[in-house]
C-alpha cells in the first residue's frame, strides 16, 4: 500500500519523526522538524456568556505548555493554562458611576480626567458595556496625586491592577518573558498578570514613563507603544507562552512629571492630562477629605473629630507645597496628637475630641520639599 509520506507528516509530524529511521532522508527530517514548529490552527473556543472571553487559543495554548515537562514548572503550566479558560468582563453598574461622581468632588484639581471618566463610565452603563478606559497619560509635578487618583478609580471599579514601575527599568524582558530554551526561562509580568486574573479587562498602570530607560533588549517604552494600538494588542507575544495573548481589553493608564522627552509616536496614542497643583481655592475640599480618609485608618475614628475647624486646616496649609506634604503633614499632626497622652485611658477618655497636631511654622517653612523634578 503506497502512504503519501506529506500527509503523515502534516497529520502526526511529532509521531511520525520516532518513527523515521536513522537513515531516513535529510529533506524528509527537515520537513517533520518544520511542521513540528509551525503553530496550530486557531480553535474556535467558545465563551461561557456574551460577557466573557478567552484571552489566548486553547489548542496552541495546551500544546505549547506540554513541552514544559519539569517538575518545577507545573505550577507554573497550571497558572498559564487560565489563559485558555474564558475569563469574565466587567460591566460597569450605577454605583460605579456614582461613587466617581464623589471621587470627582474629592479632587477638584484633577478635573479634566475626572470629566472624560465619568462620560466614558456613563455610557457604559447606559449601554452594558465592559469597562474600558482610554489610554490616559496624567502628567504634573511631583506629589500632587497622580498614581493616588489611579488607585483610587481602580477601587472604585474593584478590578485587579498591574502596577508597573517604569523608573529606572531598563530591562525589557521583565514585560514580555524569556525565551522557553533559555535555563531561565520565565513568562513576563503581563502574562503571569492576566493568568492570574480574574477578569479580561484590569487595570495596567505605568508608573513615570518619562524615566523608563534603555537596556541592552531594547526599549521598554516599545513594549509599551505595541500595547496603546488594539490591534497589537490583541496579540500580544510573551517570548515564554510563544502563543498570543489577547490584552486588547485591558485600560492602559500612565504617569509622567513631564512629557518633553517623551517620543512622539508615544505621546500620540495618549490622551494628555495635565496635573497642576492645586489652587487657593481647591485646598479647603482637599484637606477635608484627606483629614477624613486617614482617620478612617487604624482605629482613628474613634477618637478624632469628625472635620477639621479652619484654623487647624489653615497651620496644615501653610506653606504646602503638595498633596504629598499634606498628607505628610497630617501623619504626623495624628502622631503628635496621640503623643500628649501617657496611657491609653486617658485616651478614651477624650473620644471624638482629638484634633491632629499641626506643625510648628518654622518647621512647616524649612520642611524640604523631595521629588523628581
Amino acid at each position: 500500500m503506497n502512504v503519501d509520506v506529506t500527509q503523515l507528516l502534516q497529520a502526526h509530524p511529532r509521531a511520525l519523526l520516532q518513527m523515521l529511521p536513522r537513515r531516513a532522508s535529510a529533506s524528509c527530517l527537515w520537513r517533520a522538524r518544520r511542521l513540528m514548529d509551525q503553530p496550530v490552527p486557531m480553535s474556535k473556543a467558545v465563551p461561557e456568556s456574551p460577557h466573557s472571553v478567552v484571552l489566548a487559543d486553547p489548542g496552541a495554548l495546551l500544546q505549547r505548555l506540554q513541552s514544559e515537562n519539569g517538575k518545577d514548572r507545573l505550577a507554573l503550566v497550571e497558572q498559564l493554562k487560565a489563559l485558555a479558560q474564558p475569563k469574565t468582563l466587567l460591566i460597569p453598574q450605577a454605583k460605579h458611576w456614582q461613587q466617581l461622581l464623589a471621587l470627582h468632588e474629592q479632587l477638584p484639581h484633577q478635573k479634566m480626567w475626572m470629566d472624560q471618566v465619568l462620560n466614558r463610565v456613563k455610557l457604559q452603563v447606559a449601554t452594558q458595556q465592559p469597562l474600558k478606559l482610554s489610554p490616559t497619560l496624567l502628567a504634573g509635578p511631583p506629589g500632587n496625586g497622580k498614581s493616588h487618583l489611579l488607585h483610587q478609580v481602580a477601587e472604585v471599579f474593584g478590578v485587579p491592577t498591574l502596577e508597573i514601575q517604569l523608573g529606572g527599568n531598563a530591562d525589557n524582558l521583565s514585560l514580555i518573558g524569556t525565551s522557553r530554551h533559555w535555563g531561565s526561562a520565565s513568562p513576563g509580568k503581563l502574562a503571569l498578570f492576566m493568568a492570574r486574573c480574574e477578569v479580561a479587562n484590569p487595570l495596567i498602570l505605568l508608573e513615570e514613563v518619562d524615566k523608563s530607560g534603555l537596556g541592552q533588549h531594547g526599549w521598554t517604552l516599545d513594549i509599551i507603544l505595541m500595547l496603546l494600538e488594539p490591534e497589537n494588542a490583541c496579540r500580544f507575544e510573551d517570548k515564554f507562552v510563544d502563543v498570543p495573548i489577547d490584552l486588547s481589553y485591558c485600560s492602559f493608564l500612565a504617569t509622567a512629571n513631564q512629557t518633553d522627552y517623551l517620543p512622539a509616536p508615544l505621546l500620540s496614542r495618549f490622551q494628555i492630562c495635565p496635573v497642576h497643583a492645586p489652587k487657593a481655592r481647591e485646598w479647603p475640599v482637599i484637606v477635608q477629605k484627606l483629614y477624613q480618609a486617614l482617620r478612617l485608618r487604624d482605629g482613628r475614628a474613634q477618637l478624632f473629630a469628625e472635620e477639621l475647624p479652619l484654623e487647624v486646616m489653615e497651620a496644615l496649609l501653610a506653606n504646602c507645597g503638595s498633596i504629598r506634604e499634606l498628607r505628610l503633614r497630617l501623619e504626623q499632626g495624628f502622631d503628635a496628637a496621640l503623643g500628649k497622652f501617657d496611657s491609653p485611658q486617658a485616651l478614651q477618655a477624650c473620644a471624638g475630641n482629638l484634633l491632629p497636631e499641626p506643625p510648628e511654622p518654622q518647621a512647616a517653612n524649612n520642611a524640604r520639599r523631595m521629588g523628581f523634578v
